[in-house]
């Protein structure tokens, strides 16, 4: 069971971390942008602050897309209710990063790759609560 975090800013990485803290959960491995190039399934192997790092390019809208939502949270191998606990964490303190889970697909992924599907899923979710609360009016 491990954590990762692809953070904005640490203070994003110390929020999580407290939270694992408080909820008896293991504490969060910090991903970079240096692993952009990494596989997920190697990145899920590595210890604790390992040091897979490859050259990589930094897309010059992930800082600004990261910023947006604070942070990327990835759990691998947690039960559905320890992830439950983490988001009503998140939700109760008013943060909404983007949540996601290990899939068999995902670890045949570079972390490039998965933020990009994830950041796409976040902006077709916006696009659906905006028509939802427009159909509200």
């Amino acid at each position: 069971m491990k954590l990762f975090i692809l953070p904005h800013k640490k203070s994003e990485l110390l929020f999580l971390n407290s939270a694992c803290l408080e909820l008896s959960l293991p504490v969060a491995i910090e991903w970079s942008t240096h692993h952009l190039n990494c596989l997920i399934s190697d990145l899920v192997m590595l210890p604790e602050r390992g040091n897979l790092k490859q050259p990589s390019t930094r897309p010059r809208n992930l800082e600004k897309e990261l910023e947006k939502v604070g942070a990327i949270i990835i759990f691998h191998g947690f039960k559905q209710d320890q992830i439950k606990k983490v988001v009503q964490y998140y939700k109760k303190n008013r943060k909404w990063p983007i949540f996601a889970v290990v899939t068999p697909a995902s670890l045949k992924m570079n972390l490039e790759c998965l933020i990009g599907h994830l950041l796409s899923d976040r902006s077709e979710e916006k696009e659906i609560r905006q028509k939802q609360k427009n159909l509200q009016l």
